[in-house]
């Protein structure tokens, strides 16, 4: 697959994202009173209530609070199409885009492979970024998509 080319870097600098945390803890209350109905012994009950718990206490710190070492705080791609990233250590992290990323105009998830680290996935909403990188970052994930679309339609 040969990278898109873009005639400058795009900065991308999460920021915390209330809409975000609305969703997570939206979605885990949810499934804590989905508990209450379902037919199991209340020890069992507990146990997954306090998972749900942990859970939820864990994505808000990665990512929205962007508190913990695996939350990413700086993502940079490059005019060439590299990707580096920063996490909650500071350290710097050379990246490979996975290609499976969902692209809207309210919310935008990619994932990517950090060298040693394994895969991190970024959560993009309106409040995340400023409207302009969004955008920028939308169409460049875009123009990815259709050359990669281009490069398997070739093999």
């Amino acid at each position: 697959m040969s990278p898109q080319r873009f005639a400058e870097p795009l900065y991308l600098q999460p920021r915390p994202s209330l809409l975000l945390a609305g969703l997570f803890i939206l979605s885990y209350a949810t499934a804590a009173v989905a508990l209450a109905y379902i037919d199991m012994s209340p020890a069992v009950r507990v146990l997954l209530g306090l998972m749900l718990a942990v859970s939820l206490y864990r994505n808000l710190r990665v990512y929205v609070l962007l508190n913990s070492p695996r939350s990413l705080l700086k993502l940079v791609w490059d005019a060439s199409g590299k990707w580096r990233a920063w996490d909650g250590f500071g350290r710097e992290h050379e990246a490979t885009l996975i290609p499976d990323y969902f692209v809207h105009p309210n919310l935008v998830i990619f994932s990517l492979k950090l060298e040693g680290l394994g895969r991190r996935a970024v959560l993009l909403l309106p409040d995340s970024l400023d409207s302009e990188v969004l955008r920028r970052l939308r169409v460049r994930l875009r123009a990815a998509k259709k050359n990669q679309e281009n490069d398997d339609d070739e093999l």
